[in-house]
């Protein structure tokens, strides 16, 4: 998705990610992101690439706002990194190690 100009999200706003073993589409803004609200994971194919940071939006600037939380199937957790421009998403298995 591309949006030319700034882009502002509220507190109760869901900003959908669907992910794929094959890559993450994001959100590319030519201005300004003011982020808040929640990143709500999903795959149609219920496959996940986990510990590899995703790039889920850039803009020109975040202005140091940030998601409030991350939602993922169970199993699944969310991690979210900023930079001054991007925002990525890594996923880890929530599952742990078995011992053994």
């Amino acid at each position: 998705l591309k949006i030319s100009g700034n882009l502002a999200m509220q507190a109760g706003a869901l900003y959908l990610v669907q992910a794929s073993p094959a890559g993450t589409p994001f959100t590319s803004v030519s201005g300004s992101a003011s982020l808040a609200g929640t990143v709500q994971v999903s795959s149609a194919t219920g496959t996940y690439r986990f510990n590899t940071p995703t790039t889920i939006l850039t803009a020109a600037s975040l202005g140091g706002t940030t998601f409030g939380a991350v939602t993922a199937p169970a199993g699944v957790t969310g991690v979210l990194s900023y930079s001054g421009t991007t925002v990525s998403l890594s996923l880890q298995s929530g599952l742990g190690q078995i011992a053994g």
